[in-house]
């Protein structure tokens, strides 16, 4: 392919004939197609003393803070020849990295095995942007249309899909805008629909959050799932809104809880806790307590009470009718166009 002379590849020598490039090495030549490629670099390296790299490359440069100039270690392009129609496309790869262990790994103590790996190596700890980019290109996909089908598919077998350590001020954040999948008019944030493989014997959780807590540290408020609605465009409305919703469809077990809680009684601890004004709903289906006993000091149903009898104008929802207890004269009172007592209570 090629002669080195004193390390150095001629352009003469690649190209055919003399000629002057901007580009210190170019390979131009549409009958080097055979396997393995252009270039190809073989070594072997039984004693390293560090990690080795095979190509090293250092480019430093500057911009002026004003426009998107700069260096760039590398450019790959690979595209389609002018040729390319429906019935004889091909795969695109950009680049593609294969690693080839033998033996298995397991981090421990250091024989990590990984296909790409990133670092910012800076010198006085300068904060670099981003490790991985999937940029746009908004003059050929204007608007919402896609330029992927997926901005990063994982199809291999792993013990963890996504998996981050560190330090991290938001460990997972979503921007940008969410839109219907083709003619579709629905949209999801996070969508899991992952099988639950046959191995699995015990239980299986889709969304689990067990923070822990740095020794020292004070943290007045820890939420676990929070819900708030964002910015309300001009013109645009909603229909309605779910903090959090239990289809119809989660059925099919032994036992269905649309929500559970399982905390045990003490000071500052509810099982449920409704802190708005707003009405608390329960549908046609009741609502049960525990089932009582003459010893029985908890899960009592409890009606609001007060000294003196009421005086407030409730507004009674349909089919149903407020109460109250008067705690000085004994009476107990329901509101259905005005307060009515019952006899005293002995």
């Amino acid at each position: 392919m090629s002669k080195a002379l004193d390390n150095v590849v001629t352009l003469t020598e690649i190209r055919g004939t003399a000629v002057t490039h901007v580009s210190p090495l170019r390979i131009s030549d549409t009958s080097m197609t055979q396997t393995p490629g252009f270039l190809n670099f073989r070594r072997t390296d039984l004693a390293p003393t560090a990690i080795t790299p095979m190509v090293f490359s250092n480019f430093y440069g500057k911009g002026d803070n004003a426009t998107q100039i700069g260096i760039s270690g590398g450019y790959w392009q690979v595209g389609d020849h002018a040729t390319v129609n429906a019935g004889n496309k091909g795969c695109l790869y950009g680049i593609q990295i294969s690693v080839v262990p033998i033996v298995p790994r397991n981090n421990v103590p250091f024989d990590d095995v990984g296909a790409l790996i990133v670092a910012n190596s800076s010198p006085n700890g300068s904060m670099a942007t981003d490790a991985l980019y999937v940029g746009r290109s908004p003059t050929t996909f204007p608007g919402t249309l896609p330029e992927w089908n997926t901005g990063v598919c994982i199809a291999a077998n792993t013990h963890y899909c996504y998996f981050t350590q560190g330090a991290h001020y938001v460990q997972f954040e979503a921007q940008g805008k969410m839109c219907g999948l083709g003619a579709g008019t629905d949209t999801y944030g996070v969508n899991v629909q992952a099988e639950i493989s046959a191995a699995v014997t015990g239980g299986a959780t889709i969304f689990r959050s067990i923070p822990s807590i740095e020794a020292a540290a004070a943290v007045t408020t820890l939420i676990h799932y929070g819900a708030a609605r964002g910015t309300l465009g001009g013109g645009a409305s909603i229909t309605s809104q779910y903090g959090f919703r239990a289809d119809s469809t989660l059925t099919g077990a032994t036992n269905n809880y649309g929500f559970y809680s399982n905390l045990a009684a003490a000071s500052g601890r509810w099982n449920f806790y409704a802190h708005g004004t707003a009405r608390n709903y329960f549908g046609a289906g009741g609502v049960e307590v525990a089932a009582g006993v003459t010893t029985m000091a908890a899960g009592f149903t409890h009606v609001p009470a007060a000294a003196g009898a009421p005086t407030g104008v409730p507004t009674n929802p349909t089919g149903n009718v407020p109460m109250y207890y008067d705690t000085t004269n004994n009476f107990l009172y329901v509101y259905n166009g005005g307060w009515k007592k019952t006899a005293v209570f002995a």
